[in-house]
């Protein structure tokens, strides 16, 4: 290659599911033979032809384990060593561009700067494959060990051939990094530390453990001084009112207006508790809601600082007002409160809500011009995320645009709030419930859009449907409808039963994948290995079962809650400012949660088929923003055991199918090959006390020894 025209389309490492140990099979093989061992030693006493059945089957399957590893071994070394090869070859081709001094013309520069960044990533991540699958397959061999008495190869043998192989110490790689550090800081004509502090701040931007340590720690104080500063604002806001009978003098619009502010907060921190447990549990929330990779991505603890300074504000805010309407005599419940409420005073309390909505509007302004001078990448996705949804008639929809329309659904309370602050409280019922029903209808349209390829009925535009009984449903809460309570209003109740009752499948089945399942679930419908909580969760998940069952309850009740709303819809209790702020965030809380089990199914089945969640990279606790993996998710699965160090949603049976293995039925004639071996040993029978073969066969546990012909099944896999 003489010349680079354009980056590389492909990274060094073009496919990573199908290099992986399968870590979930082999435990699983494991635990299984430990349970053969178990039979073994239980019945030894009682027939010499039991212990030989027993004996023979054992070491059958431990053979084909080591058979197996061994291949594996060689698979990996296999596809390092091409993977090796390509690297170096990309390393002499840029060494060979960077030395023909033709790179005269910026762009071409910038080509190849993009150039090294990649191939350097290839090679990072070439590393985190080696060292991913020797560390699995020492916690097998330790595994084995301690679980398996009867160790006739002996687990040293594997660990002598992964000393052996070039995988377990990949030294060549980092000489590739060496000489691509060097390539660069001589075309950026920098120093070759600058040029490695380049490429790691570019491909690893969690690595400084000091600055994620600080921005906890941040989190921390800020939770502090939020909970100081809104337990402050609720004893003004509403204690006084009620103790010391004061009337506060802020008008309606500036009450909805605050709302507003705490609803937006509310949003930002639900997002940042979304993404605390979407790294908690390895759901590459960044891959599936395609936001931007800079230099820097945005983890939890940094969103929950924004917005619980965002939702301090607030509050600081709320106490002024409120104490501008009581007066200068009483004092706020914070340090130097007198002084506070002498400065509260100065302004008149609509002013002070006022400076809420004018400090957001400078923060968008500044974030607008970031946008402009081509920073901020992760905003400017949401901004045009955003518009997409609004308009979903003239865009395909994606997971990030139909996410953020279903969010919307949730925001029906803040849509109606922010209608009548800018109309004063003028706007008609049946205007506000005709606005809250567009995302009921941004909704119907991307599942109609979602349809046309095969216009089938189930599931798109079955959601649709459902989607299209809440516009209705939305106009029950009109004022001339709800206060009636006549005929009109008692058929919309039944439309929105009914839609309630859609929903609530959706959400868990579909949704979720849970229960029955749904679209992305059937492939795993005859696959009970897989099924991660029996009949509750049939599929792969990487959320603990606890939360599920919060998750099914909370969604559940939150559901229901309309129901006394609009049939006592005149109770004080029910219209309340508290109980109508509580429901509207609870609402947002749902959604949230909703969207977790969600992000669950989708990284695990691919339960709508989006072209960019088919292969997702998995996050590691120890490096929570690398990517370290692709994965098909079509045919998930996820190893249980060490799940928090390394997790492969992937079936053997499509792994082997895309190498080339043509081992994938060594499991077939097991029992029959350890049946036929105890069968030529039979003349030991002879000599026995017992003269009938089912006399000796009376003491095995055959229940055990049933269940373990589903490792049959199971290394076919293999």
């Amino acid at each position: 290659m003489s010349q680079i025209e354009e980056p590389a389309a492909q990274p060094i490492v073009t496919e990573w599911a199908a290099q992986y140990v399968d870590t979930s099979q082999f435990e699983y093989l494991i635990t299984k033979l430990s349970e053969l061992a178990d039979i073994e030693k239980k019945n030894q006493k009682s027939s010499n032809y039991n212990s030989i059945l027993l004996g023979q089957m054992y070491n059958e399957l431990e053979n084909k384990f080591w058979m197996k590893m061994e291949k594996d071994l060689e698979k990996i070394d296999s596809f390092y060593q091409s993977e090796l090869k390509t690297g170096t070859k990309r390393v002499q081709e840029i060494k060979a561009i960077i030395n023909s001094n033709k790179l005269n013309q910026q762009q071409n520069l910038a080509i190849v700067e993009e150039n090294v960044t990649e191939t350097y990533r290839g090679l990072d991540l070439l590393i985190n494959y080696c060292q991913q699958n020797a560390l699995q397959i020492r916690k097998l061999v330790r595994h084995w060990d301690a679980n398996n008495p009867h160790t006739q190869l002996g687990s040293q043998v594997i660990k002598n051939k992964l000393a052996q192989h070039a995988f377990s110490e990949p030294d060549e790689i980092e000489g590739l990094k060496e000489k691509l550090e060097a390539a660069l800081a001589l075309l950026l004509d920098v120093n070759i530390k600058e040029a490695k502090n380049k490429l790691t701040k570019v491909y690893s931007p969690t690595s400084n453990i000091k600055k994620k340590a600080k921005m906890q720690a941040s989190c921390g104080i800020a939770i502090g001084i939020t909970a100081v500063l809104f337990l402050a604002y609720c004893q003004v806001m509403f204690e006084w009112p009620r103790t010391e009978d004061i009337k506060l003098t802020m008008t309606a619009s500036s009450t909805l207006l605050l709302r507003t502010q705490f609803t937006i907060s509310f949003l930002i921190i639900c997002y940042g508790l979304l993404v605390k447990l979407c790294e908690h549990t390895h759901i590459n929330y960044i891959y599936l809601f395609e936001i931007p990779q800079t230099d820097h991505v945005t983890g939890s603890a940094e969103i929950l600082v924004i917005g619980l300074t965002y939702w301090s504000i607030a509050s600081v805010f709320g106490i002024l007002a409120a104490a501008s309407s009581a007066g200068a005599e009483h004092l706020i419940p914070l340090p130097f409160g007198n002084y506070i409420s002498q400065l509260a005073v100065k302004l008149d309390p609509d002013f002070w809500v006022l400076l809420t909505t004018m400090l957001h509007f400078i923060v968008l302004y500044y974030s607008m011009l970031d946008i402009m001078n081509g920073q901020n990448a992760p905003l400017k996705h949401l901004m045009v995320v955003m518009y997409k949804t609004v308009t979903p008639w003239a865009h395909p929809v994606n997971i990030a645009n139909f996410y953020c329309g279903t969010l919307t659904t949730s925001l029906v309370r803040a849509i109606k709030d922010v209608t009548k602050i800018i109309t004063k409280s003028q706007a008609n019922d049946f205007f506000l419930c005709a606005l809250s029903a567009y995302p009921s209808l941004i909704r119907v349209m991307q599942c109609y859009i979602k349809s046309k390829p095969g216009r089938k009925f189930y599931p798109h535009l079955m959601n649709a449907s459902i989607n299209g009984l809440g516009i209705i449903g939305c106009f029950l809460t009109a004022g001339p409808i709800i206060n009636k309570k006549g005929p009109l209003f008692w058929i919309i109740f039944c439309v929105r039963i009914v839609e309630i009752t859609g929903k609530i499948y959706w959400d868990f089945c579909e949704d979720g994948g849970l229960f029955t399942g749904g679209t992305g679930v059937k492939e795993f419908k005859d696959k009970r290995t897989k099924w991660q909580y029996g009949h509750f969760c049939k599929r792969p998940s990487f959320v603990p079962l606890s939360w599920l069952v919060i998750h099914v309850v909370h969604n559940l009740i939150s559901r229901l809650l309309w129901i006394p709303d609009v049939i006592w819809n005149k109770s004080p209790v029910l219209t309340d400012y508290i109980y109508v702020s509580t429901m509207a965030l609870n609402e947002i809380l749902r959604r949230y949660f909703w969207a977790f089990v969600r992000l669950d199914n989708q990284q695990a089945t691919n339960c709508e088929n989006y072209l960019a969640t088919r292969y997702v990279p998995i996050l590691l606790d120890d490096q929570p923003k690398k990517v370290v993996q692709m994965t098909e998710n079509a045919n998930a699965e996820i190893a249980q055991p060490e799940r928090l160090s390394f997790v492969r949603p992937q079936t053997a049976s499509t792994v082997m199918q895309r190498i080339g293995s043509t081992n994938a039925t060594i499991g077939q004639d097991i029992f029959e090959d350890a049946k036929a071996a105890a069968d030529e040993d039979s003349g030991l029978l002879h000599n026995n006390e017992f003269n009938s073969p089912s006399k000796l066969m009376q003491s095995i546990d055959y229940q055990k020894v049933e269940d373990l012909e589903n490792l049959s099944d199971l290394l076919d896999d293999l």
